[in-house]
């Protein structure tokens, strides 16, 4: 199908003009509710839109909304920073 499963986060990529309906937003985070598929074009339906449950959306149009893990590495970085340093250095002999 598409790669997207339901319940996934995604993030709209590309505007879609329907006059008179609720379409998703480029940059707008959505919720996948259902896969579709309609004229060979995998689809999904959104959480977030009063017509999502019915309206299938192209699913090339969206990609996944990748969640950053920066607080960890941060956390490791901030962890090496505060360690208490080595009050008197080894000296070192370079020959």
């Amino acid at each position: 199908m598409s790669g997207f499963y339901v319940g996934q986060k995604v993030v709209c990529i590309s505007a879609f003009v329907y006059p008179h309906l609720s379409v998703p937003i480029v940059g707008q985070i959505y919720t996948i509710d259902r896969l579709t598929q309609g004229m060979n074009i995998p689809g999904i339906t959104l959480v977030e839109l009063p017509n999502g449950g019915k309206l299938g959306w192209w699913s090339y149009k969206f990609r996944p909304v990748v969640e950053k893990k920066t607080n960890t590495g941060m956390a490791i970085l901030q962890e090496i920073l505060t360690r208490e340093t080595i009050s008197d250095p080894v000296p070192v002999t370079i020959k």
